[in-house]
């Protein structure tokens, strides 16, 4: 393995585990965000 793809594996590593935190406990997925507002607009 180059020493490139190597440091890509790290970042990629590193920038999983930022997203995979969640800010609340509980995060609805993009989805149900996306059905949420559509159902708000047609009410």
């Amino acid at each position: 393995m180059s020493i490139r793809t190597i440091k890509l594996a790290e970042d990629h590593r590193y920038f999983v585990r930022i997203i995979k935190r969640p800010k609340r406990p509980k995060q609805p997925p993009a989805k149900n965000v996306s059905v949420l507002l559509r159902m708000e607009d047609q009410a």
